[in-house]
């Protein structure tokens, strides 16, 4: 009976109630010691007093401030009740919204009880537990296979984080990069790899959400092309940048083309 009234009853409800026990305790409270103390004088000095007539001679406005200090009390807690819950159902809409959950699970943030507050926290801390285990294993299956698509290819691989930090890099794009074997994984893009047109296209890739294809890195002889990694929200999570070797046939024509452009200068300067 007490698990109910303190956990399931509204907030309101129980409010009214323990601000009305309190007044009828302190009119209680008085009345039995005005009782005791006419029956002690009725039996002691023989005074007859009338605790009603006693009652009725009672200053009525120090009595009306009494009641109005505990009208101001209950009425400040009843606020600061209603403010705390609302306050806590935004935040756990807020959360499941960050999520795009906010409608399939409404009954987190509709509550009426302490009762309800604390099966939802447990029950909102709960899902997101398996939530974040759903996460983790999905990630860890397509890391491992992307992994093993990017060491059987015969192009260079490098995954980079939202971060801009790298997580794995296949041994082809480190011998495209001339890069020691391991030496960038946990690092920063950055601080190993210096080439701007590669950074500025990285970056356009994750604030643009864009597939960036063919990028001309000329001191390596590569062409790169930047494919964002978005997880089922459409949230970009990391990248995959390819590196392809450039074929004889594109260097000879680059070649070319700036020999052709070289001509020309000549021939307007003449």
């Amino acid at each position: 009976m007490l698990r109910l009234f303190t956990h399931r009853l509204p907030f309101v409800f129980k409010s009214i109630c323990f601000a009305g026990l309190l007044v009828w305790g302190m009119y209680f409270c008085f009345y039995e010691i005005t009782s005791l103390l006419g029956r002690h004088l009725l039996q002691v000095e023989g005074v007859d007093i009338d605790v009603a007539d006693l009652v009725l001679r009672l200053d009525l406005s120090r009595v009306g401030l009494l009641v109005f200090a505990l009208s101001v009390f209950f009425f400040f807690y009843v606020i600061d009740v209603v403010f705390f819950t609302r306050r806590l159902d935004e935040e756990i809409k807020e959360s499941l919204s960050d999520r795009k959950l906010e409608g399939h699970f409404s009954h987190f943030y509709e509550n009426r009880s302490f009762h309800d507050y604390v099966d939802s926290s447990s029950s909102l801390f709960s899902f997101y537990k398996s939530l974040d285990n759903l996460k983790t294993a999905r990630i860890v299956l397509e890391v491992g296979t992307i992994r093993q698509l990017m060491n059987t290819s015969s192009e260079g691989f490098l995954l980079v984080s939202k971060d801009l930090v790298v997580t794995h890099i296949n041994h082809i794009a480190e011998e495209q990069l001339g890069l020691i074997p391991g030496e960038i994984i946990g690092e920063a893009v950055s601080r190993q790899i210096s080439n701007e047109k590669l950074l500025l296209s990285l970056d356009k890739a994750f604030e643009f959400d864009h597939r960036i294809l063919d990028v001309d890195i000329e001191e390596h002889s590569l062409l790169v092309s930047i494919f964002p990694l978005k997880d089922k929200f459409g949230d970009v999570l990391r990248c995959l940048i390819v590196f392809k070797q450039k074929t004889s046939e594109e260097v000879s024509d680059k070649v070319v083309v700036e020999g052709d452009s070289g001509d020309n200068k000549k021939v307007d300067d003449l």
